[in-house]
């Protein structure tokens, strides 16, 4: 997208999933090149919102918010992008991701989400292959999670940051490396710097 998408509740402003069609629910196209970029402005003032939706079984997509791209979420329990799948991709943000202040900690606002899914058949654990990776802004309110998965990268020109009891990255049992950039938090929210967290990490062995 290069335009301006502006989102109603419970709204998905781009989405991108392959439907599996062969036994091992991969696909059989796998090295056609695709996959979702945004360069323009996604906008939504509404509660209930993921700005952009990827869903890949493989790993030769891409997934990315442009330098250009602007993603600007003011409503409730929102996420800027959104990665789930078998696949070992990365998510790239390379623009900007904003986020409003959220007013129920255990619902909030997101910049960069990866979901957990079946990658094994059980008892085995749900887990994600996906790396998240910023390399532009990410900038939330209070209360807000800048990335949220496994695997995260945070690159030289990257800023991550959140207000008060936000968490900059949210790894569990994955790899944060941090190649410099910026990780605020406590500066970006309205009711100062208490219980924001840079790197809450679960399990594994960070990197």
């Amino acid at each position: 997208s290069t335009g301006v998408i502006t989102l109603g509740e419970d709204s998905t402003g781009m989405y991108y999933k392959i439907e599996p069609d062969n036994a091992d629910g991969k696909g059989t196209n796998t090295a056609i090149p695709g996959g979702l970029t945004n360069a323009g402005r996604i906008e939504s003032t509404a509660d209930n919102i993921i700005a952009m939706s990827f869903d890949s079984p493989y790993g030769t997509k891409t997934f990315e918010n442009l330098s250009t791209g602007v993603i600007d979420l003011q409503g409730q329990n929102s996420t800027g992008m959104f990665a789930t799948g078998a696949g070992a991709y990365t998510a790239k943000n390379d623009g900007t991701i904003k986020l409003a202040s959220s007013t129920n900690v255990n619902t909030p606002n997101i910049g960069m989400y990866a979901e957990e899914v079946q990658i094994t058949p059980a008892p085995a654990p749900k887990t994600t292959l996906v790396t998240l990776e910023n390399n532009g802004t990410i900038e939330g309110g209070d209360k807000t999670v800048g990335i949220y998965g496994h695997n995260v990268n945070l690159g030289a020109s990257s800023l991550t940051k959140v207000g008060a009891g936000g968490t900059g990255v949210y790894s569990k049992g994955g790899s944060v490396i941090i190649n410099g950039g910026t990780l605020s938090v406590g500066e970006n929210g309205t009711t100062g710097s208490n219980d924001a967290v840079g790197v809450y990490y679960v399990g594994g062995t960070g990197g």
